[in-house]
């Protein structure tokens, strides 16, 4: 099994960088919203599950604190603005993945038209 989080090794200009990374895809992630009266702050907690149906349901995790849950990263904010702002980094992300495959897609039917 492929621990979810991991540290992804990238070479920009020459330098070796290493970027803690949390690899989705199997769906042993999974993603809630937490919040915390007290302090005033929202935001999601990721917690290591067992591989299984993408964005399928916990509804045992409700109303559990993400320490139960055993949570191992959260995002907070106390600020509504930052979290639109994270939100919108992830639909920037959702239209770039499509865009990708939709270019792999071309260059596989491309590359299948000459064979």
């Amino acid at each position: 099994m492929i621990m979810p989080f991991t540290v992804h090794t990238y070479n920009e200009n020459g330098k070796e960088v290493q970027v803690p990374t949390i690899q989705l895809g199997v769906g042993d992630v999974f993603m809630g919203s937490v919040t915390n009266a007290s302090t005033g702050m929202a935001g999601v907690a990721f917690i290591v599950d067992k591989p299984g149906e993408i964005g399928r349901e916990h509804p045992d995790h409700k109303g559990r604190t993400v320490s139960e849950l055993g949570a191992v990263f959260q995002v907070l904010s106390d600020n509504r603005e930052s979290l639109e702002v994270l939100l919108e980094a992830v639909q920037i992300a959702i239209s770039d993945f499509d865009e990708m495959q939709s270019k792999n897609s071309d260059s596989e039917n491309s590359e299948s038209q000459h064979d």
